[in-house]
């Protein structure tokens, strides 16, 4: 059955967009504490301009820095942060015998197409974005990437641009985009209709004409409408629907994702992970507010003069440096504020703050104690905990961005022939990240095996196992291409018989040299003997 386009976008956002107020209020409050130049993604040029810096940078260096990591852990530009694999079921559907070196020959093909895959992603410089994408996630818990279905690079937008709506387990199943977009790109059929239907009466006395004059750009709404097994997709304008937008993809190749950082149960969108933090981000800055000024009404020098004194105040003010006026030192003195102790205690309080947000936001440098000794393990446990801190974070942005956004890759790849179809047994699985941890102990288990499999085998460790194949499982574990490091199996024989063919030559020339001297000294005895006595 065809899907009914109606244009109901404008309709759709104005009854949801109620729900995001209280959210966008508090992304702005958290902007303000850390960057507040994402303010510009829910302020006018006009507003953000006027706004009022904070007076500590703990809460834009610890954005930085939490972003750069989460970057980094979830989309490694060196490899990649996902494998394909497939079941034992389907092998044994395709091969029935010697599945084992099967297996490994399929992990090494799959690794390979992994990677294949990574170097086109690259070439979509979509790092850029994804980095301001953390940021803005991490400020205001929910952001909205559209990849489109071109090569042009993805998108981010704020809650001020879109409107969401999901079911109770958190899957979105209405998503709703407004952009203000200038009529020079809009298709001239469609201006000719909005021209017409501003034409209209009712259209006329919905803007005063001053400001119809000042408008820029018309409010196109991008409607995404979840039914069944695909997403329904088609934009509008003026309540004209764009011809040529309508678009039915399936679930994983919907062009919109919409995230969130942490999974409210029953709630659209989600509080940001520096809202937890925000009272903290507010007394600190509050703090140094006030450490900097007291420090800057410390550090004026005025000099008080005894007027009953005899040191003349003109004399002092206008003495030069080294010169010689005439008066006693108990008449000058220097004006104190005698505060020291009160500005201790700020700072005091202020470094118990900074500890905690150094910890909220994995800033590591202060965090390991201050000493000439400090072992690598006490490292090693700063860098475990705070992994662990993050551990639940790192699992939800695995489920919200990287399965959708890999899927949806994987989808415009192949729609542009890019790359060639995978079997359905065949499944992407993330393996950056929080996932990560068990790809690392495979591979860490796999290695301690090999080295206790040596001690076994008293050094006779290739009788027993396929070195070869091991050194490929390893290499598919860790998304290494073997190509050119490694001899083929063809190579190796050939190797195997040359060195036996050399070794046959080899014991040929051992035989023949030991052989010489029992040769000369039989043809010794040979001419003694031939030899006839002179007297005879």
């Amino acid at each position: 059955m065809s899907h009914n386009y109606e244009p109901v976008g404008k309709k759709r956002y104005k009854a949801l967009e109620s729900d995001k107020r209280f959210f966008i209020d508090t992304a702005k409050d958290c902007c303000r504490y850390t960057i507040p130049a994402l303010l510009s993604y829910f302020e006018d040029n006009s507003r953000v301009y006027d706004i009022e810096y904070p007076y500590q940078c703990l809460g834009a260096n610890g954005i930085s820095n939490l972003a750069s990591k989460l970057l980094t852990a979830l989309t490694p530009s060196s490899l990649p942060f996902f494998k394909f694999m497939i079941s034992d079921y389907g092998l044994i559907q395709e091969r029935s015998q010697e599945i084992a070196d099967f297996r490994i020959i399929v992990d090494k093909m799959l690794s390979d197409y992994a990677l294949q895959v990574t170097d086109l992603i690259k070439t979509s410089n979509d790092t850029s974005f994804l980095y301001e994408m953390w940021q803005l996630l991490l400020v205001s818990g929910n952001v909205l990437i559209k990849d489109p279905d071109d090569n042009s690079n993805i998108r981010i937008y704020s809650l001020r641009d879109y409107c969401v709506r999901r079911d109770r387990a958190g899957t979105p199943v209405e998503i709703v985009l407004k952009e203000n977009v200038s009529p020079d790109v809009l298709p001239k059929e469609i201006l000719e209709q909005i021209k017409a239907k501003l034409d209209m009466p009712s259209e006329v006395q919905e803007l005063p004409s001053d400001e119809r004059k000042e408008q820029k750009g018309y409010n196109i709404y991008t409607y995404c409408k979840r039914e069944q097994e695909y997403w329904y997709i088609h934009q509008e304008v003026k309540g004209i629907i764009i011809s040529g937008t309508e678009q039915k993809v399936p679930l994983d190749a919907c062009p919109f994702i919409a995230l969130r950082i942490f999974n409210g149960s029953g709630e659209d969108y989600s509080r940001s992970y520096v809202s937890n933090y925000l009272g903290d981000l507010k007394s600190l800055d509050g703090l140094s507010q006030a450490s900097i000024e007291a420090a800057a009404m410390i550090s004026r020098h005025i000099l008080l003069v005894d007027p009953t004194g005899l040191t003349d105040k003109d004399d002092v003010a206008e003495a030069v440096n080294g010169e010689t006026i005439d008066g006693r030192p108990a008449d000058v003195s220097f004006l104190q504020a005698q505060k020291g102790y009160d500005l201790r205690t700020v700072s005091e309080e202020a470094s118990k703050i900074e500890e905690r947000l150094n910890r909220a936001f994995l800033v590591t440098n202060g965090m390991i104690r201050d000493a000439e000794r400090v072992t690598r393990e006490e490292i090693r446990a700063v860098a475990k905990e705070i992994e662990e801190a993050l551990g639940g974070l790192y699992s939800t942005c695995s489920h919200s961005f990287q399965v959708p956004y890999l899927k949806r890759k994987l989808y415009k790849l192949r729609k542009m022939k890019l790359l060639p179809p995978l079997d359905k047994n065949i499944k992407p699985v993330i393996v950056a990240g929080f996932e990560a941890l068990g790809t690392n102990s495979e591979k860490d288990n796999l290695i301690e095996f090999m080295n206790y499999a040596k001690d076994l085998t008293g050094g006779n460790f290739s009788s027993v196992f396929k070195t070869n194949n091991l050194i490929k499982k390893v290499a598919a574990i860790m998304s290494i291409n073997l190509d050119g490091l490694i001899y083929t199996d063809e190579e190796l024989e050939q190797q195997k018989a040359q060195a036996m063919q050399h070794q046959t030559q080899q014991q040929g020339m051992d035989m023949l040299k030991a052989a010489i001297p029992q040769a000369v000294n039989n043809a010794g005895e040979l001419m003694q003997m031939a030899q006839i006595p002179q007297g005879e």
